[in-house]
């Protein structure tokens, strides 16, 4: 710190107070996580007292922090603003807390740097971060704004993205779905939410539309589905005339919103080869329902597989 240059400590502290509250929010958000107000108030302040407690030793005792001390105490302090902010709700959830609030850190810093790098023509000015806690000499206000637009972009629509353009786009695999000598080949879409079982084999359930999987159905079932009014079951009546797909049946219940019990005409396939990045997995013990209705509104995929398909040795 250069002679003469003053520093309010009260406003090193206000401005860490405001970026650790919106980290803190916009991690709330992003990675799904429960807190309240409070929470993340004493977070945010715990954040700024130990960014204070930084400064002083790295301005006021030069040497008493090395980069080794330095990078631990900053570990330290992201790990308790994490505990201090959330409940406790299990090692996996506050690893995936701690992931998602250095996404963040990183965004705001990015947006901040960005923005320094776009405005100021004033080689003396500079900033220095550690971590999640940031000091900020001769800050201009603008690199506070964008890094806080960054970081309530990210809260307020940042997963929504993510999940509807990256993690889709990557949970989405082609499947071949095989009754007898019959193969059809599907796009599907990994769901997450999906936890449909038979009830009686407690196999995993292929949820598919029915206009994709009528090529390989007997002409007993088409005829069912497509006549308006018919009940689930005239469909089952229908197929266990056909000796060679009566035992394939099965009935899966489910819920959903506006309906709490419902019942999807399942049919079990001779095998399901799910084909991914690093392998094909084929797949005997599982359950193929059949959906009357579009599962994807622009037809990017046609089934909703059930995860733990993929994982199958």
């Amino acid at each position: 710190m250069g002679r003469g240059e003053i520093v309010y400590l009260d406003i090193v502290f206000i401005i860490n107070f405001l970026m650790d509250y919106v980290i803190l929010w916009t991690t709330a958000k992003f990675a799904q996580a429960k807190s309240v107000a409070t929470r993340l108030l004493a977070g945010a302040v715990t954040g700024a007292l130990f960014s204070m407690l930084i400064f002083y030793l790295l301005y006021m005792v030069p040497g008493s922090l090395d980069t080794i001390k330095l990078f631990v105490l900053k570990v330290v302090v992201s790990v308790i603003m994490v505990m201090v902010a959330f409940p406790w709700q299990g090692v996996k959830k506050f690893l995936n807390i701690m992931m998602n609030l250095y996404l963040v850190a990183f965004a705001m810093g990015g947006a901040m740097l960005g923005s320094i790098y776009l405005f100021q023509n004033n080689p003396a000015a500079y900033t220095t971060m550690n971590g999640l806690v940031i000091f900020l000499v001769n800050v201009r206000y603008t690199w506070l704004v964008a890094a806080l637009a960054v970081a309530v972009l990210v809260g307020r629509w940042g997963r929504t993205f993510v999940r509807r353009n990256i993690l889709r786009s990557m949970l989405r695999v082609p499947v071949v779905v095989r009754f007898g000598n019959r193969r059809l080949a599907l796009n599907a879409l990994v769901d997450t939410g999906n936890n449909l079982r038979d009830p009686l084999t407690y196999k995993p359930v292929i949820i598919a539309e029915y206009k994709a999987l009528q090529k390989v159905l007997p002409e007993s079932l088409r005829a069912a589905f497509e006549t308006e009014n018919s009940s689930l079951d005239e469909i089952v009546k229908a197929l266990e005339k056909d000796a060679s797909w009566g035992f394939r049946v099965r009935l899966i219940p489910f819920s959903s919103i506006g309906k709490s019990r419902g019942m999807l005409l399942g049919l079990r396939p001779d095998d399901v080869i799910v084909v991914t990045d690093e392998r094909l997995i084929k797949v005997k013990d599982v359950v193929v329902a059949i959906c009357d209705r579009r599962l994807s509104p622009k037809g990017e995929y046609k089934a909703l597989l059930h995860p733990d398909l993929l994982e199958v040795a």
